[in-house]
């Protein structure tokens, strides 16, 4: 789809393949469609290899290794619906600002909010960037 509109032809390597197979894609498709669609851009050839995969895909952790225990289970080992819930999102929203460097703005677009929104449940669930202090009245 990407080549087609850029013009180009790309096909992928066996191990660029294997790469994008053992990431574990934690934005889904859109960043699947975002990491081949840089691919594309990058390769100097007809083939998509290793090298012209973004660096997180590449050195990413095995989805059997990132899932292997429940030391970060995220809430799904909670009793509790709106515990677990209130858990997913926290580590949810935590890890989108962190691949967007804490950047709300971009963040809320890529996952699908207003700014205002994300600002909002931010406050909310008590969810500050590292190494910020709390607001004197908190």
């Amino acid at each position: 789809m990407h080549a087609a509109r850029l013009g180009r032809t790309a096909r992928l390597r066996r191990e660029a393949l294997a790469a994008i197979e053992k990431y574990d894609w934690p934005g889904n498709v859109r960043e699947l469609k975002n990491a081949l669609e840089r691919s594309v851009v990058m390769s100097r050839g007809e083939e998509i290899g290793v090298e012209d995969l973004p660096h997180e895909v590449v050195h990413g952790e095995a989805i059997s290794v990132k899932h292997r225990g429940d030391e970060n289970d995220h809430g799904i080992g909670e009793r509790d619906f709106r515990e677990a819930k209130r858990k997913f999102e926290v580590a949810y929203l935590t890890r989108q600002l962190g691949e967007h460097r804490w950047n709300v703005s971009r963040t809320a677009a890529t996952i699908g909010l207003h700014r205002q929104s994300l600002q909002e449940k931010l406050r909310e669930l008590g969810i500050r960037r590292p190494g910020r202090e709390p607001l004197e009245d908190e």
